[in-house]
């Protein structure tokens, strides 16, 4: 029998101008969260209950690893943040991302997010409306989102119930004390056997393929 992995509600109180802190976390001594505190101002207080959150201030329900590659996974990051106390921007990427009245507050990427600017995101989405348009018989509001996409910069807007946003994700690579690069960890995902072979690249899964990201899920101490 597997074991439950036990959650706890903390209290995270978001950045400034920001819509939220990519680093909460619960545990007084994690280094990330003091390196966020440091850089933003920001403060992290944990608690056993949302009662009492005031304005700014989100719920945040965290899990806490028992299996042991998660955890493993976990202690490696924990070192990670140690050795890595800076961070080095490359700046932004665009995608698409849908949601609908039953996935709640979850956004599904359908669109990757390695577009460099947003008119290449409004395109992929123009392309994939497109489509569907030409296997459903519900044509005409897809015909109509397309129109519009094709005269209008449009960031978000909602066919046949399903809402299409566009949206911006920042890239960052961490950095030492010395300026050096953080590298692959050895928790970090490989091929079992490498593959050179003709068209392996075409066969590998796409970027953000299946990628759902959901404000409500439980979130890991790092």
């Amino acid at each position: 029998m597997r074991a439950t992995p036990p959650t706890v509600v903390t209290r995270a109180t978001s950045h400034p101008g920001i819509g939220g802190c990519s680093l909460r976390q619960t545990r007084g001594g994690d280094p990330a969260k003091r390196r966020c505190e440091r850089a933003h101002g920001c403060r992290h207080d944990g608690g056993a209950s949302e009662e009492g959150a005031g304005s700014g201030e989100c719920p945040l329900v965290v899990r806490v690893s028992v299996e042991p590659v998660e955890a493993a996974m976990e202690a490696d990051a924990g070192d990670a943040a140690v050795r890595h106390g800076a961070l080095a921007v490359r700046g932004p990427l665009f995608g698409v991302a849908t949601q609908d009245q039953a996935g709640g507050r979850r956004w599904r990427v359908v669109v990757e997010v390695a577009h460099g600017c947003p008119q290449q995101a409004r395109d992929a989405l123009n392309s994939l409306l497109w489509f569907q348009a030409k296997c459903r018989h519900e044509r005409r509001p897809l015909l109509a989102a397309v129109a519009r996409l094709e005269k209008d910069s449009v960031d978000e807007l909602t066919v046949l119930g399903t809402r299409y946003g566009v949206g911006r994700a920042e890239e960052y690579a961490a950095l030492d004390g010395r300026g050096g690069i953080e590298t692959p960890r050895p928790t970090d995902p490989e091929r079992l056997t490498p593959d050179w072979s003709p068209g392996a690249g075409a066969r590998s899964p796409r970027v953000d393929d299946g990628l759902v990201l959901d404000p409500d899920a439980p979130a890991s101490p790092l």
